[in-house]
């Protein structure tokens, strides 16, 4: 199940149900009016902490001189430095604001994660994509899954990596399967076990 770690309006959809796509292939896009938001706002703090920075660095620089003639207290000196400091500081927090920021846009168009095909569309264009909630699903052809329910005599003899035939209901073809899981919590009605077997 494809989702967006973004919160926003689908301003693209690029895929329909039964098609094929490749491993990074674009799926759709969310609009990332408030990223694009919050990048402003991050160069603005950006731009006025370097602002403040810079004056620190003259004030630095020029009281460094004076200090070094004596011509002020310690005190004072020792405080021109801790302003430079923290302002070194908030101008580093400000370049970590921007940065990750920047790194969300990235979030705003879902590309596939593998190669596979797309089997469910639960969202259009217009409708709100929100963090955990499925837009769209994929499988992978070739990692298919078998799960099914089998008796406690059958799972006794069951072991992880064993091959298994698998029939479906009403059909003569004879699947090969390998066992992947055997969960070992039987379901209390049906006294029967899980067991996952890849084809």
């Amino acid at each position: 199940q494809i989702a967006s770690r973004l919160m926003g309006f689908i301003r693209e959809m690029n895929v329909d149900v039964g098609q094929k796509v490749t491993a990074g292939q674009r799926l759709f896009s969310v609009d990332p009016a408030d990223i694009q938001g919050q990048v402003s706002q991050a160069n603005a703090g950006l731009a006025q902490a370097q602002a403040a920075l810079a004056d620190a660095k003259n004030d630095y620089d020029r009281f460094g001189a004076l200090y070094k003639e004596e011509a002020i207290p310690k005190a004072q000196w020792d405080k021109i430095r801790l302003q430079y400091q923290i302002a070194q500081q908030q101008s580093a927090a400000a370049k970590s604001g921007l940065n990750t920021a920047n790194s969300q846009m990235r979030y705003a168009t879902l590309t596939a994660p593998f190669a596979g095909i797309i089997t469910q569309k639960m969202a259009n264009v217009g409708d709100l994509a929100a963090p955990g909630r499925p837009i769209l699903a994929m499988e992978n052809p070739n990692k298919l899954q078998v799960q099914t329910q089998v008796s406690a005599d059958t799972y006794a003899h069951l072991q992880p990596g064993m091959s298994a035939n698998l029939n479906a209901d009403n059909q003569e073809a004879t699947l090969t399967g390998k066992v992947a899981q055997l969960v070992p919590a039987a379901d209390p009605m049906s006294r029967t076990y899980l067991v996952k077997l890849d084809l």
